[in-house]
């Protein structure tokens, strides 16, 4: 892995939603809450995609 992709938002918010259909909720959860710290705006789009629907409720929607 490239020693940049950790810093980048995209990935975590990526694996959040691999993890989350792999049924890894808290591990989701977690991936999320980081790529927000990282990018705000993330929590955006995790509120607009419709595959993490199930977790608007903790996002914040």
């Amino acid at each position: 892995m490239p020693s940049w992709l950790p810093g980048e938002p995209i990935f975590h918010y990526n694996l959040a939603c691999s993890e989350f259909q792999l049924g890894d909720l808290e591990g989701a959860k977690a991936r999320l809450a980081h790529a927000f710290k990282l990018a705000p705006k993330c929590r955006l789009m995790a509120l607009d995609d419709d595959d993490l629907a199930p977790l608007w409720d903790s996002l914040g929607a």
